[in-house]
């Protein structure tokens, strides 16, 4: 799932992939953000360490996508730093908080699509 929601990122997002595979990131902004990528077709995204940002997507049998989460890795470690081990495992999130959880990023905290670079 992760190498779709990679593919998704390059494409649509100001993101550049990392042609190495990083730990903790899968690709990076032209300004410089590290963006760690998750994609599921269920109703939780998995999370692991603490990304800077952070880009979710629900994706569709039809092949169309729901962003789900947009911003810094640490708004979701604050929101769910209560659960065991999280920030050391990889743990799943639903994707219902996450999604009322990214309405709270502001703009300049999200990574930009294509179009609005």
């Amino acid at each position: 799932m992760g190498d779709i929601g990679e593919i998704i990122a390059a494409l649509e997002y100001d993101v550049t992939l990392h042609e190495v595979s990083q730990p903790k990131h899968d690709g990076q902004t032209s300004d410089g953000r590290n963006v760690q990528i998750k994609a599921t077709f269920k109703d939780s995204l998995t999370f692991g360490t603490i990304p800077d940002y952070y880009l979710g997507f629900k994706l569709n049998e039809d092949g169309q996508f729901e962003e789900i989460f947009n911003g810094p890795g640490k708004l979701i470690y604050e929101h769910f730093r209560n659960r065991k081990d999280l920030g050391t495992k990889l743990l799943s999130l639903p994707t219902a908080k996450l999604l009322e959880l990214s309405r709270t990023v502001q703009r300049s905290d999200r990574i930009p699509r294509r179009e609005e670079v």
